[in-house]
């Protein structure tokens, strides 16, 4: 099946959990697209903001069954909310088992709690805005090249965690493109079953979002706390440029 999915271009996946709008997913899968890469997409369980299902065997053997087809470069899980870490486990716990490729985490509980998952054996946590991280990434793994230096990556080295700094955001959005609108290669696993297809195609709205982020701060939401995040990681950057200026 790596034939028919991967001779022209690399497989790589991604799953997004009881999401399928999955804004970030989307885009990322667009950065990939125009990298040359296959993304292979796998929406997990319908959205419950009040008592999401948990995963069951029979939808993990079902999402093993898809990745094992695809044979994809790394795999990686878009970790938005904490409410649902216990569907997250499950899969990660399968896909170490089952070794199905490397696994990379990110979104936003990822990116503020990198260190919940390298604990859990997980090699790369992406913080922050992704598309270059993980572009780089995938080209590293490709090629067998060095992936240590990846601004916003988070792996573990001689036992110790290591957060490089978050990388800059691009100046030309537009240079991002859109998020995917009909993923290319996506399914859809919930209630048991495996359905083929983009699920958002069967939804009658579209949604717009008019800026990079949500551009409010929801007392009981985390985007704070991502602004936050890149505004340390940009005075940190300041101290560093100082300090060099005064070495010399």
């Amino acid at each position: 099946m790596q034939q028919q999915y991967g001779a022209e271009r690399p497989v790589t996946a991604l799953i997004a959990f009881y999401n399928t709008k999955a804004l970030g997913i989307r885009y990322l899968e667009t950065a990939l697209r125009q990298a040359g890469y296959h993304v292979s997409t796998v929406f997990l369980k319908q959205f419950n903001s009040r008592s999401p299902s948990p995963v069951t065997e029979g939808e993990l053997d079902l999402l093993c069954q898809h990745l094992r087809r695809r044979r994809p470069l790394f795999i990686g899980l878009s970790v938005m909310s904490s409410m649902y870490l216990d569907t997250v486990h499950a899969v990660l716990d399968r896909l170490q088992r089952e070794r199905l490729g490397p696994i990379v985490c990110g979104g936003a509980y990822a990116s503020l709690f990198p260190a919940h998952f390298l604990h859990r054996g997980v090699p790369n946590v992406l913080r922050l805005d992704g598309e270059q991280t993980l572009v780089r990434l995938a080209d590293a793994l490709r090629t067998g090249g060095s992936w240590q230096d990846i601004p916003s990556l988070s792996y573990q080295a001689g036992g110790r965690d290591v957060h490089n700094p978050v990388g800059a955001i691009p100046e030309d959005l537009a240079a991002c493109g859109l998020p995917a609108v009909h993923c290319e290669d996506a399914v859809w696993i919930d209630h048991g079953r495996l359905i083929s297809g983009d699920p958002q195609r069967n939804v009658l709205r579209y949604e717009v979002a008019a800026s990079r982020g949500c551009p409010f701060t929801c007392p009981y939401c985390c985007c704070v706390n991502l602004v936050r995040l890149l505004r340390l990681q940009a005075l940190w950057e300041k101290f560093l440029i100082a300090w060099r200026r005064l070495k010399r």
